[in-house]
């Protein structure tokens, strides 16, 4: 039994397992008032008396564990509500670049006018270096690639095995017909 307490010690239980637990312990308190009602014998019920007990003994956990489990089962808004699982607590990461509408504008312009201006091919490393020219962009160039991605961009292959940056048919549309609005 003690084996089965340190395979056990700091584990996550998630719902199905907490649900298992009190439905364990419901089982044990409804067989001790069985016995207790249907006691002719008058024999000694007190081994079954303490059902926290038994059913920390019977899980592998803590009495403490089934303790916390079952103030958690009163809790819930109703019977038929299931428990929930806990889930690691996330910080959400910040943007690194919280770029104004003219930025965004400038990035791009920039796409666009490569060909033209630049007269290469459009790269990330290539965009970086001329955006860091123009508006002291210091970012990554996955920073970059989610920055193109949100401004409708999409990388599509060419034919000698590249891929080329191309916007998405329906923001050319709206750059044409302001009325109609974009699909994000």
């Amino acid at each position: 039994m003690s084996n089965l307490k340190c395979e056990r010690k700091r584990k996550i239980i998630h719902s199905e397992g907490r649900a298992i637990i009190a439905r364990v312990y419901h089982f044990l308190q409804e067989e001790y008032n069985f016995m207790k009602a249907n006691n002719m014998d008058h024999c000694d019920l007190s081994p079954l008396a303490n059902i926290r007990k038994r059913t920390a003994e019977a899980t592998g956990f803590s009495e403490r564990t089934v303790t916390t489990i079952l103030k958690e089962e009163k809790e819930l808004p109703s019977s038929s509500a299931s428990f929930t699982s806990p889930m690691k607590k996330r910080r959400k990461r910040n943007n690194k670049f919280n770029l104004d509408n003219m930025n965004l504008e400038i990035i791009r312009t920039t796409v666009q006018n490569f060909h033209i201006v630049e007269k290469q091919l459009l790269t990330l490393s290539n965009l970086r270096s001329v955006l860091r020219e123009k508006i002291g962009f210091d970012g990554c160039l996955n920073t970059l690639r989610s920055i193109l991605k949100k401004l409708g961009y999409k990388w599509r292959k060419i034919g000698n095995n590249r891929e080329a940056l191309q916007e998405r048919h329906e923001i050319q549309l709206w750059r044409k017909t302001p009325s109609v609005s974009p699909r994000a």
